[in-house]
């Protein structure tokens, strides 16, 4: 006599994208490391919603010792709550000031980098070369540059 019922098991809930499980936790945002992760987390904990955190696992993660700080981190939320979640983010995004970018510092462009390296070359050149004509005609001078002359300097 046969005391058990064999009952098919329950579908399996699954997420629109058709990836997941009925674990009931959904993925809220992607955070770009793992300090944004943790600063949602913080917000929505002190929203009173219950958060947790799962890696990318597809960065090397054994040279970090089980989790890449700098890999995407996935933010999940229980499915109850992701409406309040997203408001939580909302509101927080509304708060927060606009950003602005910096201007950029005003940068000498190439074409004048290039000219200011040009001119300091023609002068230096233009110096030593002086000084090579200027040791070459007179020699009764002293060494103008020591280097050319070939015996040290005189103190």
């Amino acid at each position: 006599m046969r005391t058990s019922t064999d009952l098919p098991s329950p579908p399996i809930e699954t997420r629109k994208d058709g990836s997941g499980g009925g674990s009931g936790w959904v993925e809220l945002v992607t955070a770009k490391d793992d300090i944004d992760a943790h600063l949602v987390s913080g917000l929505l904990t002190s929203a009173g919603i219950d958060s947790m955190h799962v890696h990318d696992v597809r960065s090397p993660v054994w040279l970090y010792g089980g989790a890449d700080p700098y890999s995407p981190v996935r933010v999940m939320v229980q499915r109850l709550y992701v409406d309040d979640a997203r408001i939580v983010l909302a509101e927080q995004a509304l708060e927060a000031p606009a950003y602005r970018p910096r201007s950029p510092d005003p940068m000498p462009s190439p074409a004048s980098r290039s000219a200011l390296w040009l001119t300091t070359a023609i002068t230096v050149g233009a110096i030593l070369g002086g000084l090579i004509l200027l040791q070459l005609t007179r020699p009764m001078i002293p060494c103008q540059l020591p280097v050319l002359c070939g015996v040290p300097a005189q103190d």
